[in-house]
């Protein structure tokens, strides 16, 4: 795992993943609904760079990957793409 990754992501010092592309482990991830739309299905992540956790939300486009078993908690993930968007005061 790509130890302080996220600490880096968080504070802004890696804003692309052309600066960096972290490998991570999936703690946890939980099924929620979206408010603007019910039906539409989200899945929330837990990550872990070993020294940090954070949340985020999982790509819609890549929901198959939880529904087929692929991404499960446990999981090791190499972030090819990722954004970090500031929502309320928090990144």
């Amino acid at each position: 795992m790509t130890a302080g990754a996220i600490g880096k992501i968080m504070n802004g010092e890696v804003t692309t993943e052309a600066d960096m592309i972290p490998v991570l482990q999936v703690t946890d991830l939980k099924q929620i609904m979206a408010q603007q739309d019910p039906t539409r299905e989200r899945f929330r992540m837990v990550l872990s760079d070993g020294t940090y956790l954070h949340q985020g939300m999982l790509g819609t486009d890549l929901n198959n990957l939880v529904k087929e078993g692929t991404l499960q908690p446990g999981s090791i993930v190499r972030l090819t793409r990722f954004v970090g968007d500031v929502i309320k005061g928090r990144r």
